[in-house]
């Protein structure tokens, strides 16, 4: 059985990312990192974020490797997790930060549990956006 913090020092990369989702929801999220495959889901009794072994699907699956914000992370191993805990003392959020090594600038992305359901966010500097913004404008 391999774990997440396995994952971490064997520096496996991300393979693919799919939804179990309605067309107005996602239920849970599908990490698949070589032979392993991590779900994150949401308790639907306590809203808490849950992360487990794989686990056969339930609903429609949807490959989303390629799109936003998955695609940055793609190919990259999974450098670091973060649980995250609401004011309520609830664990509703997963931050995970992809790269190669410590100096490389990481793709983070955010699961939140909401209402249910995972809402999914890309963090980014804000200094790097605003270099961004100036070279565009050059």
């Amino acid at each position: 059985m391999r774990t997440i913090e396995t994952l971490i020092e064997e520096r496996t990369p991300l393979d693919s990312v799919e939804y179990e989702r309605d067309e107005h929801q996602v239920w849970r999220t599908r990490l698949r990192f070589g032979d392993a495959t991590f779900v994150i889901g949401v308790d639907e009794d306590t809203d808490a974020i849950m992360l487990s072994e794989q686990a056969a699907p339930r609903d429609p699956i949807a490959d989303v490797s390629n799109k936003p914000p998955w695609r940055l992370a793609t190919g990259k191993p999974l450098f670091s997790v973060w649980r995250m805990t609401n004011d309520k003392g609830a664990d509703d959020g997963l931050q995970l930060s992809f790269a190669e090594t410590a100096r490389d600038a990481p793709t983070i992305i955010q699961l939140i549990a909401i209402g249910s359901a995972l809402h999914v966010f890309l963090v980014q500097r804000t200094d790097s956006i605003e270099s961004n913004r100036s070279a565009r404008r050059l």
